[in-house]
């Protein structure tokens, strides 16, 4: 079955809890991880790759919780871009990387872009 794996640790929430003042999570080597199918998507179909881009956005939001408080929605969004950089990399799959790489590094687009 086709799937990616979504995984974050916690030692970035407990850094930001203590820092915010709040009460840090138990300290723990606890990777929490969320399974994304993408068997019913085309790979060769960009709107395939942009769903499964979506599918593991939402998964890495998911695993990485979410805050209203400044430092820890600070380091919520840190670790949804680490989570689904991991993802995107262990899935290895080529359209995917190449269309994450476009939606992250807007200025290599732009320079793409002056080259033509």
């Amino acid at each position: 079955m086709k799937t990616a794996q979504i995984l974050c640790a916690l030692l970035c929430l407990n850094v930001a809890a203590a820092m915010a003042g709040g009460d840090a999570l138990a300290e723990s080597d606890e990777t929490l991880q969320r399974t994304v199918s993408y068997a019913d998507l085309n790979m060769n179909d960009p709107g395939g790759v942009q769903t499964l881009y979506q599918r593991l956005r939402i998964a890495s939001r998911s695993v990485c919780g979410g805050s209203t408080q400044p430092v820890q929605h600070f380091a919520n969004q840190q670790c949804v871009r680490e989570a689904l950089a991991g993802a995107i990399a262990r899935a290895n799959i080529r359209p995917l990387t190449r269309y994450y790489s476009h939606r992250t590094h807007p200025s290599a687009r732009a320079a793409a872009a002056i080259r033509r």
